[in-house]
């Protein structure tokens, strides 16, 4: 499901691309990013209708953890990068309907993002770029917390995959170093597969995540 933040995002990113053209750093050029990074996640999916719940959503847990960006500058102005956290997100999947919400399972996700940026040209100390990722999700640890949804008897994740748009901005403290924010809306596909005595059903958790990330780069 496209959503009104992804459609703002998906707007904004090709204005800005058409009217400006790529300027910043240099092809060769290494850039090194420490980050504080974090989701933020809408409720999205199939519902699910069981005893308590009509239609129910499924929604992640927020979090952050510290991370690690490495770009390299194909062209002048446009750079290939891979970016993940220094450990797995520790997420709970809650399913809410609107009216109640019940904490699902608890889960371990390790992002994996490839990313290009396409930079846009520099005003004063400050710099931005578009921002087009492929994000994958290793999932493990899943636990389903028993008695949690009647009916239910087991649960499990997959593994997560799919695309993002996103903006970010730099500011410089000199030539080598710059701080630097990022948001990047990504639409995911993923699973969960649910037992209960009728047998296994898998339905669609699709978790709409919005990753933002605060830190600080390093250009080699």
């Amino acid at each position: 499901m496209i959503r009104m933040p992804q459609i703002f995002l998906w707007c904004s990113a090709l204005a800005m691309a058409l009217l400006s053209p790529a300027h910043a750093y240099e092809r060769g050029d290494w850039l090194v990013r420490a980050q504080i990074a974090g989701t933020h996640t809408e409720p999205g999916g199939d519902g699910l209708t069981t005893t308590g719940l009509n239609n129910a959503q499924f929604d992640y847990s927020e979090q952050w953890r510290l991370a690690v960006q490495v770009d390299y500058m194909l062209l002048d102005g446009l750079s290939l990068g891979v970016s993940a956290p220094l450990e797995a997100f520790r997420h709970r999947l809650f399913i809410d309907d609107g009216d109640a919400s019940q904490r699902m399972m608890d889960v371990e996700v390790l992002p994996l993002t490839v990313s290009a940026a396409w930079y846009l040209p520099k005003w004063r100390s400050l710099r931005a770029r578009l921002i087009g990722a492929w994000q994958y999700g290793d999932v493990s640890n899943d636990r389903y917390r028993s008695g949690s949804v009647p009916g239910i008897s087991d649960a499990s994740l997959d593994n997560y995959s799919g695309p993002g748009i996103g903006l970010g901005i730099e500011w410089d403290r000199d030539s080598h170093w710059s701080w630097d924010f990022a948001i990047t809306q990504f639409a995911l596909s993923q699973q969960v597969n649910i037992v209960t005595v009728g047998g296994t059903t898998s339905l669609d958790v699709d978790p709409q995540i919005l990753n933002w990330s605060l830190g600080l780069t390093r250009r080699f």
